[in-house]
């Protein structure tokens, strides 16, 4: 957390830091947000916010707060800024965490893609719902490790639903369902998984041997690009896992920064973010 001050040192903004990360240590588990929520009620919270999946503080995420009443929506400073806006925030990802009520509360600073990827030349498309993947499936032989390293029925399932969950569970109202058709196409064809008994082959022997036509993996600079094209010696496609709504692909944001509402310093605080962008 931040506290941004309107003293200039050396030419920037002096700030304090205010560490939440002392209160979530076991057994005190969700102790941070609990202590963030309360200063912001009593008016002592810090001016701007900075989140870490890095920092020891489990859970600690912008989107446990009612964030349209909490932070400033950032589009006010993407909207009007000249050197830094929607366009060279990495559009995708911005889009991603727009808020169902509208508007952005925080700017990603780092995030992790968890992507499914293909050669582009035996799968031509950009996105497929689990029946269109049960085609292809078929046409390439329907061999019994498509994922490789996630051929285990339980981790595939699971890494399946753990980049998924929208498709699965409301998360406004908590209701969860797995009672759709594509729900169930998704569990008979986990059944016919399975991990070779003669152990994991590498990725590039398995892709080429025709064994496995899909490649699993996360995507966090241009190197891990550059990893996806050398397993598939050629062209890929981030396909994404197959789901209803084509999006297969997940973003977690490991870093970002947010401004709270009642911050009277704002400004302060998006030149502080910009620079550190």
């Amino acid at each position: 957390m931040v506290d941004c001050h309107n003293t200039l040192y050396r030419g920037v903004n002096k700030i304090e830091v205010v560490d939440y990360a002392v209160y979530d240590y076991p057994p005190e588990f969700g102790r941070a947000i609990s202590t963030l929520r309360a200063d912001i009620e009593k008016g002592s919270a810090p001016d701007m916010v900075y989140w870490s999946l890095k920092a020891g503080v489990n859970g600690f995420d912008p989107s446990l707060f009612s964030q349209h009443d909490v932070f400033i929506d950032l589009d006010e400073f993407l909207s009007t800024d000249t050197e830094i806006n929607r366009s060279l925030c990495t559009p995708s990802i911005i889009r991603s965490l727009e808020s169902e009520y509208g508007g952005i509360f925080e700017l990603p600073m780092e995030f992790i893609i968890y992507a499914v990827a293909c050669r582009r030349s035996d799968i031509e498309m950009d996105r497929w719902d689990i029946n269109r993947f049960l085609g292809i499936y078929d046409a390439h032989g329907s061999p019994s490790s498509v994922f490789g390293r996630l051929a285990g029925q339980a981790v595939l399932l699971v890494s399946y639903l753990q980049n998924n969950t929208v498709e699965f569970i409301n998360w406004r109202s908590g209701e969860c369902r797995f009672t759709s058709d594509d729900f169930t196409h998704l569990l008979e064809f986990t059944k016919t998984q399975s991990i070779d008994s003669d152990g994991l082959v590498l990725p590039n022997e398995a892709i080429s041997s025709g064994s496995q036509y899909l490649f699993y993996e996360s995507l966090s600079d241009v190197s891990s690009i550059q990893k996806f094209k050398a397993v598939f010696g050629d062209e890929v496609s981030f396909i994404g896992f197959p789901v209803g709504s084509g999006k297969g692909n997940s973003c977690f944001i490991t870093r970002s920064m947010s401004i709270l509402k009642d911050s009277k310093r704002a400004d302060d605080c998006w030149r502080l973010m910009r620079n550190c962008y």
